[in-house]
């Protein structure tokens, strides 16, 4: 189990998919508004903007990248078990500290998994309000008409996606501890039997084990 957690990335394939797509929707409005916006004015609130939208788009894409190689807790964890198993048989008391780590792992994991879900719920419905907003205020201009339109479409398929997700799948961590147990539960249990043994001239026990 420790192998395969250790060989999991930071962040999953779907998330780098999500976060490409979220950061670069908001760099693309962003960058927009700063450029081709006119329509929206040249004053303060242009730039605020834009500069907020490129400002937490440049966030996610950076994010996202050092998600792709950034080391988790388990690579550590690994090393640590292969050299105490290197150095010796390793006890009861030592494996049930390092299923206790992962243990921790699993719960941290499926709480985070849950508050990414509820937070997907609000992107999805912030952004069907920001769709709502364009359709039914009259002045809007075509450029904020456009800049609504990507925002607003982009929380709504990403967070219904992710929410979705999110609150009815499982966790790499989740489904990895799921499965060790699994297969610790259909493992043979191991049974030691003992048995006197009688001979003409001598007496012992006999001793015979199933693994």
């Amino acid at each position: 189990m420790l192998e395969k957690l250790a060989d999991h990335t930071a962040i999953s394939a779907v998330d780098i998919v999500y976060g490409f797509f979220l950061s670069g929707a908001h760099l693309f409005v962003g960058l927009y508004v700063a450029i081709d916006g006119a329509e929206m004015g040249v004053g303060e609130g242009r730039a605020l903007v834009s500069g907020a939208l490129i400002g937490l788009g440049g966030g996610l894409l950076a994010n996202t990248l050092h998600g792709i190689g950034r080391e988790t807790t388990d690579q550590p964890r690994l090393k640590r078990f292969r050299a105490a198993r290197a150095a010796g048989p390793i006890d009861r008391i030592s494996l049930a500290s390092f299923e206790a780590e992962v243990r921790a792992e699993v719960d941290i994991a499926r709480y985070q998994r849950v508050v990414a879900g509820v937070q997907s719920i609000g992107l999805a419905v912030g952004g069907a309000g920001i769709i709502a907003i364009a359709a039914g205020v009259a002045d809007f201009t075509d450029d904020g008409r456009l800049v609504a339109g990507v925002l607003g479409g982009t929380y709504l398929v990403l967070g219904t996606w992710q929410a979705i997700a999110m609150l009815t799948g499982e966790s790499f961590y989740e489904r990895t501890q799921r499965e060790y147990e699994q297969a610790s539960a259909a493992a043979p249990p191991t049974t030691l039997r003992v048995a006197p043994s009688v001979g003409p001239s001598a007496f012992g026990l006999s001793l015979s084990a199933t693994f």
